[in-house]
């Protein structure tokens, strides 16, 4: 299965943007029930506007690791997942003569994030329409992040697109 997510969040006056796209499997265990699993990477922007005239901008690469478990049926599916993301700031632009604050702001090392989230599918067989919740919470040193996100996405599965669907019985 492929995967691609936008995300747009909100905090305060600071606004950020998550493109990611990813591919996994995507098994069924039981008449309606399935796993997945999902890799991908993201990039992203945040605004960080918090103070007048000292506006920070970030831009961030992350990488994720998503293994779900749920129900599934022709046109809906359902799923609680565990996404771990490393996190990289990888450049800013900023309007502000304290260097110091911004170096608080903007971690040189990879931050590792654990986001369980919950998703729903509808749509058609092959495309459906992704909506999910999904938190956030930090394992390493404390910085300033989103640590709640509501994203629409577009989620294929190949698979089951080059199936023919199965003949009903009389």
């Amino acid at each position: 299965a492929v995967m691609a997510n936008i995300a747009k969040f909100t905090h305060g006056e600071d606004v950020g943007r998550l493109w990611e796209a990813g591919a996994g499997y995507h098994a069924r265990t039981a008449k309606h029930f399935v796993t997945e699993v999902y890799g991908g990477c993201g990039v992203g922007r945040l605004a960080l506007n918090e103070r007048p005239r000292q506006a920070t901008t970030i831009t961030l690469v992350r990488g994720f690791l998503q293994p779900n478990i749920g129900y599934a049926s022709r046109n809906f599916e359902m799923a609680l997942s565990a996404r771990v993301c490393p996190l990289w700031y990888t450049g800013f632009d900023h309007n502000t003569n304290d260097l110091e604050d911004l170096n608080s702001l903007i971690p040189t090392s990879c931050r590792v994030l654990v986001e369980p989230a919950f998703t729903l599918r509808f749509g058609f067989r092959a495309a459906k329409l992704q909506l999910q919740w999904c938190g956030s919470r930090n394992l390493g040193k404390q910085f300033p992040m989103v640590d709640e996100t509501f994203s629409l996405g577009l989620h294929l599965n190949i698979n089951n697109a080059f199936k023919k669907p199965k003949a009903a019985h009389p």
